[in-house]
């Protein structure tokens, strides 16, 4: 549903699952996620279409809807739900759609000659494909059967077997040949391909999920007793996508459709999935079960005779299961050998847990007296509540849980014994835990969260672990050999916290730490010595300053605290100027905690919440001279391995950021967020020793006005400002090896880019941006492939392109007061112009409808 409105947002993937039939919530999930528009409220078809209409409010948009099935009996409601909210478009609006059938394109309405046929592979085409895999021809020029099968016959080069094949013809059923290759493949990958049939078609499964199901049913063997199940079920899932069986998305995985074909034949006697209006005999054979909650009465009967049942997954969510109550229980109770039992978007299932001793697998995990379940291996969610049965005790004897584990409501438990009694230290499996506290009262016992934490006990094979909302004040002291193979470790909301433990004694293996919203936390003084990414998020408390800046002269204070009073007034976009009232309050925190109290901190200068940028700025220079008036240095002392440093809302002073990349040779990305307390960017010889350095991010660092020594970066390739308001182009020079660039909310990108050498920049943006001049001009940009430039009133003028002789994309968008665009190279492939009045009067109207400037196509 990406891209329905012409929109700077885009709507993402709904981050909650929601059912792929009910169009009117696929669209209000996606559309939750855009910035300007609000859908929390709507409830109503009706509703929903209202929104849609005052948010497209006759623009122009392209929506593209891959792989449609028409085949259920709510698919022509849905079809005209989604028109209905469309019909405010602007003429010109198209919808492209593709599918696999002939008859979906006719059913969404479409007219026949608007509806194209792709023709088969050409046989040359289809030939270059197969000879690429293992030679081979009759296979109806089909290419995933081309893949999977010249892969099989890969394996097997000798002259008799690929003549035998040569004769096999099978252009009469593509699946033939896919029921060949499956017959060549291993037992154990048989059994795990087949299992993937109760997903719906298209369905996008994560490698986890797919690992405890298999797992749940055994499918998974070690060939050695000290190896990981997940790690075998990681190489299996591996050995089916190098064979083309499953597809990678990288976060996700999918099943061709024609693989459905082939999984449904396989496993006809023993996994079946009732889907849509299709009414199913359900086999008295049948081991493995998918079935829409609205069917569980109507099919109940059939299913409470699946003696031998194995896996059960009910969609359909909360509301239809709960409305299916009695005969919910009544199937749940009748299937005793039942290892996997999945009801989607439902919060909790009929309790009946007696009958489910071999129970491996279960969602929801919101269950009374789960801790019966002495079997189940998969439940990544356990939310402990002051209810009988849901006590944190019901995880003792659960030892046989695998992956990831978290434990939820943490403020719920009462003693250091129940937290005993979880008996944590016994699960061998997890290789993930997670420990949450929700907010509760700001008088909590903190020594009692610490006593809690203590007695868990964690995990002995634990490689993370993640702290959220703790509240005690320091971190429990637990056994090192405990902690030493965490390689991932979070801390997060732990408002109360004030120091770290010995980072490098507790956590030796740890790779990636993160420290986030630590309100309290003074100082770092120690970190893992293997660390390869860390991560610091608004710990506003958190300073690091060297002896250097301690002795500095009071007259280079000055200057430094005074930068943005100097430069800020005048350039600092207004746009941000809502950000100063959350600064301010930030700041005042700083204060008091610095002072130990709250007496300097009471004063009018000290806590007024500024209404404008001169006492933003004020309330800034005590923070300051807070900073350069410290008793004592803090550095930040990084390990040489490090790769990535991110640091946000933490203050940092420029010689102490000098010292602590000094020796990162092995870093690639360096990103600064919201540090207002950074003047400029180390010099020539501190980043010249960075030689791995790809990445620099500056978001909000409004006191930057100089970036430092950053030609001397050999292989530096991103660059992305945001919010420098004071960078003096002056002092920003750019390294030749850039490759792509992001310009937003920054000053004098013009004087910057006239002068810019970058023979390999193919990416450049420039978004609400200052201009000294009313033009924009470029230097030695040969390379330059893709230009945007938006939201730039102060460019009045013209945007020259003469020199970008690469340009093949160029956007001008709400540029409205630009007058010209000049010298189109010939290059140009896409010139898209919205926003800008005067360019759009200036373009012609071709006979065909297109709207032409300087011979280029216009897209408005």
């Amino acid at each position: 549903m990406k891209n329905i409105i012409q929109q700077a947002s885009a709507a993402s993937e709904p981050q909650s699952p929601v059912n792929p039939n009910d169009l009117p919530a696929v669209i209000r999930a996606h559309l939750r996620n855009l910035d300007m528009m609000a859908v929390d409220n709507i409830d109503s078809d009706e509703v929903l279409q209202r929104k849609m209409d005052e948010k497209l409010n006759s623009k122009k948009f392209l929506l593209m809807i891959d792989d449609v099935w028409c085949d259920g009996e709510d698919h022509a409601h849905n079809w005209d739900t989604l028109l209905r909210c469309l019909s405010k478009c602007s003429l010109g609006s198209k919808i492209l759609v593709t599918s696999q059938t002939n008859d979906a394109p006719r059913k969404m309405g479409a007219a026949a000659e608007n509806i194209y046929v792709l023709e088969e592979l050409e046989e040359d085409d289809f030939l270059e494909l197969f000879i690429h895999h293992a030679f081979e021809r009759r296979l109806d020029r089909d290419p995933t059967a081309a893949k999977i099968v010249g892969l099989c016959l890969q394996d097997k080069l000798q002259v008799r077997y690929w003549t035998e094949t040569a004769e096999k013809d099978w252009s009469d059923d593509k699946t033939k040949a896919l029921m060949w290759s499956y017959q060549h493949l291993p037992a154990h990958l048989r059994r795990c391909f087949a299992y993937l049939n109760l997903y719906p078609k298209g369905y996008k499964f994560k490698d986890l999920e797919v690992f405890q199901f298999w797992m749940a049913q055994g499918f998974i063997k070690p060939a050695e007793q000290d190896v990981r199940m997940e790690d075998v079920g990681s190489q299996y899932l591996k050995e089916l996508v190098s064979r083309f069986y499953v597809q990678s998305h990288g976060s996700y995985y999918t099943l061709h459709e024609l693989l459905y074909d082939l999984a449904e034949k396989v496993t006809c006697d023993d996994c079946l999935k009732i889907e849509g209006n299709h009414q199913k005999k359900i086999p008295a054979t049948i081991r493995h079960l998918c079935v829409p909650a609205s069917k569980l009465k109507i099919n109940e009967e059939e299913i409470c005779k699946l003696k031998k049942l194995r896996t059960l997954i009910v969609t359909g969510g909360e509301e239809s299961v709960a409305s299916k109550g009695k005969v919910a229980t009544g199937i749940f109770k009748s299937l005793k050998r039942l290892r996997v039992l999945r009801i989607k978007s439902a919060r909790s299932i009929p309790k009946c847990l007696d009958n489910f001793i071999s129970l491996r697998y279960l969602e929801p995990p919101v269950v009374p007296d789960i801790g019966k379940l002495t079997s189940l291996q998969g439940l990544e969610i356990f939310q402990v509540r002051k209810e009988k049965g849901y006590e944190l005790e019901q995880l003792q004897n659960l030892n046989e849980l695998r992956g990831r584990l978290r434990i939820d409501s943490l403020e719920n438990v009462e003693s250091k014994e129940s937290a005993i009694a979880a008996n944590l230290k016994e699960k061998k499996y997890l290789d993930m835990l997670q420990l949450v506290w929700r907010d509760g009262e700001d008088n909590v016992n903190s020594n009692l969260d610490v006593e809690i934490l203590e007695g868990l006990q964690l995990p002995p094979n634990l490689t993370s672990l993640i702290l959220d909302g703790y509240r005690g004040r320091s971190c429990p002291s637990w056994p090192e050999h405990q902690t030493s193979d965490i390689q991932e470790l979070t801390l997060e909301r732990c408002r109360m916290l004030e120091e770290l433990p010995p980072m490098e004694q507790l956590y030796p293996s740890c790779r990636s730490l993160e420290l986030c919203n630590l309100s309290k936390l003074k100082a770092l003084h120690t970190l893992p010595p293997s660390l390869r990414k860390l991560t610091i998020l608004i710990t506003p408390a958190l300073t690091f300053v060297t002896k250097e800046d301690l002795w500095m002269s009071q007259e280079l204070k000055a200057s430094i605290k005074q930068v943005m009073r100097n430069r800020m007034q005048k350039w600092f976009p207004r746009q941000n100027q809502e950000d100063l009232v959350p600064e301010g309050r930030e700041m005042r925190d700083f204060l008091v905690t610095m002072n130990g109290s709250d007496d300097d901190a009471s004063s009018p200068g000290h806590t007024s919440i500024p209404a404008d940028i001169d006492r933003w700025l004020r309330l800034h220079e005590q923070k300051m001279e807070l900073i350069y008036s410290r008793r004592n240095e803090a550095k930040l002392l990084l390990p040489s391995t490090l790769t990535e440093l991110w640091l946000e809302e933490c203050s940092i002073t420029n010689r102490a950021l000098s010292a602590c990349l000094q020796n990162l040779t092995s870093l690639t990305t360096l990103s600064l967020g919201d540090v207002r307390t950074i003047t400029r960017l180390p010099s020539e010889d501190v980043l010249g020793k960075l030689t791995s350095l790809q990445a620099i991010i500056l978001r909000g660092c409004w006191a930057v006005t100089s970036l430092g020594g950053i030609t001397s970066l050999p292989h530096l390739k991103e660059l992305y400002l945001s919010g420098c308001p004071c960078l003096d182009s002056k002092a920003a020079f750019l390294p030749p090896s850039l490759e792509s660039t992001d310009f937003l909310c920054c000053a004098n990108v013009d004087d910057i880019l006239a002068n810019a050498d970058l023979p390999r920049l193919s990416r450049l943006t420039i978004t609400q941006c200052h201009m000294r001049t009313a033009s924009l001009q470029f230097g030695n940009l040969p390379s330059l492939h893709s230009l945007r430039v938006g939201h730039c009133p102060g460019l009045s003028f013209s945007v020259d392109v003469q020199e970008l002789h690469s340009l093949e994309f160029l956007i001008l968008q709400n540029c409205t007061n630009l007058q010209a665009v000049m010298n189109l190279p010939k290059s140009l492939r896409s010139l898209v112009i919205r926003g800008c009045p005067i360019l759009e009067k200036q373009s012609v109207k071709s006979d065909s409808g297109v709207h032409m400037l300087g011979g280029i196509p216009v897209e408005q």
